[in-house]
């Protein structure tokens, strides 16, 4: 695995980063296992965001990290104020709301990015 420095990290990302959006609709044991493989390879970012399947992928991280211990090893980073039914969601309420649940649904008590 290739790493790249991003500044404010402290430490070097993986030039991979892996998406999460499938993990929500996947087996819970073959989602840990592709997490699992992940973390194997040298992968240390996970991409991912309230929007992906209502928030489940990162329910699904979250009970990883919970049951791998590996949210020392791994990196987060995440997304909110996506659109909803009631149109833009651009604000700072809005913001704080959705990293509360990222971070609830992580069971962490920070992201990276």
């Amino acid at each position: 695995m290739r790493y790249l420095p991003v500044a404010g990290l402290g430490r070097d990302v993986s030039q991979i980063v892996l998406g999460s959006v499938a993990l929500a609709g996947m087996d819970g044991r073959d989602a840990r296992a592709l997490l699992d493989a992940w973390l194997d390879l040298g992968g240390n970012m996970i991409d991912t965001a309230r929007l992906y399947n209502r928030g489940k992928s990162e329910t699904v991280i979250g009970e990883w990290f919970e049951a791998s211990g590996a949210r020392d090893r791994m990196m987060v980073l995440t997304k909110g104020c996506h659109f909803d039914a009631d149109g833009d969601r651009v604000s700072k309420a809005d913001l704080d709301a959705d990293l509360e649940r990222s971070l609830s649904a992580l069971k962490t008590d920070y992201v990276d990015l």
